[in-house]
């Protein structure tokens, strides 16, 4: 065994270095199920503490087949291997202590709850309004209002069912609800992408009325399409080399770049809808927001209300959530996201008279 202090990748080695070689009719073996027990020496040792072992492939500490389990500053390591171990622990002190965890996790769960409650609720109306109506913009954005709560109905779901399995014992399970978040959180975005679009081409083209079949093509291509081609293409890019979701969250891996292809279409999209923000806010500057029927004009002028004040919304909530999943934390911003997340369903879900 050796010591060692150093900083890798943001985490500092706590811990006494083990290398365990295993001899069976005197050649050697790599494989074989390890359970192993570390005193970690730094005072700060919680759950940011880390069972690594030396990839003597890429040359770095990975936690890649171990699980890590803490208690009362004592880590227990269990690796399906055999190589060089060490803990790692976080190079900053963490501002998440086991109450605020506790706090979090409970106004997460009620957010969920009333979030579910709410768009269940959103998702009946939306259903019940769109069969009587008959005017064709007003049934596009019933249908962009139905889509939107339906994605954020079964993220919503996917996140709940990933916080209440145990991880370990339905590790296949995870990954499909890592799969279904990714892909209802996209299509989410990428609906209200849709609608922002949408109002745009309604306010810009005045005397050209979207067809039935242009909506769908657009619906289906940006709708659903794009989220399902990023996710599938992220998983099985990044499952062979186990690299796809995280160990203890179902959610994708921030180290090995699977959390990209969440938070780089997230930007383009928020990017995409304040522009068109700054589009709809510039024509309505003008004298007349549309120049057909007033039955018509109303509609639009719901749509604009509805991106005027949904968009800053989804722009606040994303941009404290992304910067969650390269440093999660960050105490003041886990409060804000967990208490505006419930807030986007009341602000745009049920802000269409």
């Amino acid at each position: 065994m050796e010591d060692a202090s150093a900083l890798v990748n943001g985490y500092a080695i706590s811990s006494e270095i083990m290398t365990n070689i295993m001899l069976v009719n005197y050649k050697r073996n790599n494989i074989a199920n390890v359970n192993m027990t570390f005193m970690c020496k730094s005072r700060l040792c919680d759950e940011s503490a880390r069972c690594v072992f030396w990839n003597t492939t890429l040359e770095m500490w990975s936690s890649e087949g171990c699980w890590t389990e803490v208690t009362s500053g004592v880590t227990r390591c269990i690796c399906g291997h055999l190589t060089s171990y060490a803990i790692l622990m976080s190079a900053s002190e963490s501002l998440i202590d086991s109450k605020n965890e506790a706090i979090l996790s409970y106004i997460t769960n009620v957010g969920l709850g009333i979030s579910m409650a709410s768009l269940s609720l959103c998702i009946t109306l939306q259903t019940a309004l769109i069969q009587g109506i008959t005017h064709v913009t007003a049934c596009y954005r019933h249908v962009i209002i139905l889509n939107i709560s339906l994605c954020l109905l079964l993220s919503n779901i996917s996140f709940l069912a990933g916080g209440i399995i145990h991880i370990r014992d339905h590790e296949e399970v995870c990954f499909v609800l890592t799969f279904c978040a990714h892909v209802s959180l996209l299509a989410f975005l990428f609906w209200t992408l849709v609608q922002t679009l949408f109002l745009v081409s309604r306010l810009v083209f005045v005397f050209h009325h979207v067809t039935k079949r242009e909506f769908t093509a657009l619906a289906v291509i940006l709708g659903y399409a794009c989220p399902v081609i990023i996710a599938c293409i992220t998983y099985f890019h990044f499952y062979p080399l186990n690299r796809y979701r995280k160990k203890d969250v179902c959610w994708l891996e921030s180290s090995s770049g699977a959390a990209y292809a969440f938070t780089v279409p997230t930007i383009i999209i928020l990017l995409g809808n304040f522009l068109g923000l700054a589009v709809v806010i510039r024509t309505l500057m003008r004298p007349s927001v549309s120049d057909g029927p007033l039955e018509d004009e109303e509609v639009v002028k719901k749509l604009v209300k509805a991106v005027v004040f949904c968009t800053p919304q989804f722009g606040l909530t994303w941009a404290i959530g992304i910067p969650l999943l390269v440093d999660g934390n960050s105490l003041v911003l886990n409060y804000l996201f967990v208490l505006l997340n419930p807030l986007q369903v009341f602000n745009c879900n049920f802000n269409h008279p």
